[in-house]
């Protein structure tokens, strides 16, 4: 099934319609301990706007790594129940099946 591209304020603004749906959302990517997640933007990151921003449910190997402090492209099914560390998201992307360099 092909993923349904949406942008991550879209995914926040409306958690029903794409709860358990297969998803591509690009964004600002941050991969540290405690810290694993998809914002808007670098400056949303920076302004620790969590609830703007989704958990990437990923495991921190140097393969995922490389991509810390980039925009990409991630594909993934959205879970709007899980809100990643401490629930401070506004939602999961588990099962992650694709993390690739984005540019616009």
């Amino acid at each position: 099934m092909e993923p349904s591209s949406s942008s991550l304020s879209e995914l926040i603004a409306d958690p029903e319609r794409y709860q358990g749906q297969k998803v591509s959302v690009t964004g600002y990517c941050v991969l540290g301990f405690e810290g694993k997640a998809l914002y808007p933007s670098q400056g949303a990151h920076g302004d620790a706007e969590t609830k703007k921003a989704v958990w990437l449910d990923v495991p921190l190997g140097e393969l995922v790594r490389r991509f810390d402090g980039t925009t990409v492209r991630v594909v993934g099914t959205f879970d709007a129940t899980t809100r990643g560390h401490l629930g401070l998201y506004a939602a999961t992307l588990k099962a992650v099946e694709l993390i690739e360099p984005w540019s616009a």
